[in-house]
């Protein structure tokens, strides 16, 4: 209704939006294009959604693309004062690398399938470390999997924190961050403090920030819910982080200072408003 309004009385709308990237029926379909073509600019979070509305036939030149940010001049801030500690050492009593993610500990992140994988690598005689850095109503079952597979001692079940520079501290002495059900924002948390990420490879079904993974670059993608694809990919990440570190760190802080910050979206929006 706002934007029919506005259209008759020849003000100017900016729809801010995720666009399309998930599925829909004909009815919905049809309902959205009407809300988009009604907009003079839609921005959007990412360049899939992009290609799904051009192919659905919005206008291209409405389309600007401004990827999202977090509070990222705190993030720098921090990042430029952080270096290596002994954090994961004087836990796990080992110099093994770790694998860490942080968020909410929920049946859609799929964590059980690390998990799985380490297993799997763990009975190849590649062994990692894991950091769970979050709560959530799947925390039980996982701790309870790592118990009977034997896995809970390369497992710290890190507990809930907002405390920027203990997660920039957690991330950066990591080898990993690994997401295999939706990624969403925990990629540029990742990302900024220079650890590459790991998902899944089906693009319906994740949230726009996956677009900061770079394969080969920033980190990697497996298939969706292949175990086995996954262990494969972990343990060649394992193999480059232990040798190109810093090559790999510096690709990371790339893509989120150049794309990923407050900073570019001003200056994409600002240029739209005119």
């Amino acid at each position: 209704a706002a934007l029919f309004f506005c259209k008759i009385k020849g003000i100017k709308t900016i729809l801010w939006t995720h666009g399309y990237t998930r599925k829909l029926n004909f009815i919905k379909i049809l309902i959205f294009k009407i809300y988009w073509m009604l907009a003079d600019k839609i921005f959007l979070y990412g360049n899939f959604a992009k290609v799904n509305l051009i192919k659905l036939g919005v206008d291209a030149n409405k389309l600007v693309v401004i990827y999202n940010s977090l509070n990222y001049q705190y993030q720098l801030a921090i990042r430029n004062n952080l270096t290596n500690t002994d954090v994961y050492k004087s836990r796990f009593k080992n110099n093994y690398p770790v694998l860490i993610f942080v968020g909410r500990l929920t049946k859609n992140k799929k964590l059980d399938q690390i998990l799985q994988a380490q297993k799997l690598l763990l009975a190849q005689d590649t062994v990692f470390n894991l950091v769970l850095v979050g709560k959530g109503e799947d925390e039980n079952r996982l701790k309870e999997f790592a118990t009977s597979n034997g896995l809970i001692q390369h497992c710290w079940f890190y507990g809930e924190t907002f405390d920027e520079i203990e997660i920039a501290n957690l991330f950066f002495n990591s080898n990993l961050c690994v997401s295999p059900g939706n990624v969403g924002l925990t990629a540029m948390h990742s990302l900024v403090y220079g650890i590459p990420v790991i998902t899944h490879n089906n693009f319906n079904n994740q949230m726009p920030e996956f677009e900061s993974i770079i394969s080969g670059d920033t980190g990697e993608y497996f298939e969706e819910n292949n175990i086995e694809n996954l262990s494969f990919v972990l343990k060649q990440w394992l193999n480059l982080t232990s040798t190109n570190t810093s090559e790999i760190r510096l690709n990371c802080y790339r893509i989120i200072d150049k794309y990923y910050n407050p900073a570019y979206q001003k200056e994409q929006i600002l240029a739209h408003l005119k």
